[in-house]
């Protein structure tokens, strides 16, 4: 999708009613974004409450947060089962800076099994008080609620048998092929091709791929390999002599001479590029 957050790390900032933060996350991994949610997952991340307070997670956890819903699901694997914290919240949004949600109070927390507890409803109250909650929002929570609820009887949703350890396996193989990719020594043309290829088959969008080297060290070869990866077909050169070439595939490779850049024209279209759902490479 455009602008897809997909294999990057994000902030999460969590605030009240009244705008002022609660929580932060220093950072949640993006493993699928829709029109309708992110999922993400959290693996041994800072959490600073607003009083300054920090801790940091025990356990992996999956995180489901829905851009047209009024709550969000944490489903933490534990050895001995799913456990879920569930927030009455705002629709999650990315702005640029984090993703972003209001807290609302309420909580339901579900056990293996799907035994399940509502909390802080004292809370709640209070807040609803203090904030002057409308009879609108009072009803979109409480309905919110019993979705969770129903959701959570009939194991459906987020709270699918499989659900939480499928997304963490896909976390897992996402690690795995970033930490192939830290250190290879590639001896002939064939391995570079090869290798590139391997990038541009698991590149994810907006990434933007920087290469060193002298004149003749493979740059240009190297991102041949990509342009098989990404389903090019147009045959890739160097762009020493346009600054920039764009090729199409699964997605857009823009091919930059970054050397050439400095003094060039500004007017180069590089906002529609970083835009643009593809990735650059130079």
């Amino acid at each position: 999708m455009k602008n897809s957050l997909v294999g990057q790390d994000v902030l999460i900032h969590c605030y009240k009613h009244d705008g002022k933060p609660h929580r932060t996350w220093s950072r949640c991994k993006i493993l699928e974004e829709t029109d309708r949610h992110f999922i993400g997952i959290n693996n041994n991340t800072l959490v600073t409450e607003s009083d300054g307070r920090s801790w940091v997670t025990k356990e992996p956890a999956i995180c489901y947060f829905p851009k047209d819903r009024w709550y969000n699901v944490i489903c933490m694997i534990r050895s001995d089962g799913i456990y879920y914290y569930c927030n009455i919240a705002s629709p999650i949004l990315y702005d640029g800076e984090a993703l972003k949600y209001i807290d609302y109070d309420l909580d339901l927390k579900v056990w293996p099994g799907y035994r399940y507890k509502v909390l802080d409803e004292g809370e709640y109250a209070a807040h609803r008080i203090k904030y002057q909650y409308s009879d609108e929002l009072d009803e979109i929570f409480h309905e919110q609620l019993n979705r969770l609820i129903v959701m959570t009887m009939n194991a459906s949703g987020p709270f699918r048998a499989g659900f939480a350890q499928e997304w963490y396996n896909k976390y897992q193989q996402m690690m795995k092929k970033i930490e192939e990719l830290k250190m290879i020594n590639l001896k002939n043309e064939a391995e570079m091709i090869a290798f590139g290829k391997r990038i541009g088959e698991t590149i994810f969008p907006h990434s933007i791929i920087t290469l060193t080297g002298d004149l003749g060290a493979g740059k240009t070869t190297f991102t041949k390999g990509i342009g098989q990866g990404l389903g090019i077909k147009k045959i890739i050169n160097s762009p020493t002599f346009t600054i920039v070439k764009v090729y199409s595939g699964r997605m857009t490779l823009y091919h930059f001479d970054a050397y050439r850049l400095e003094g060039a024209d500004d007017d180069l279209g590089f906002e529609e590029m970083f835009e643009d759902d593809g990735f650059m490479c130079d």
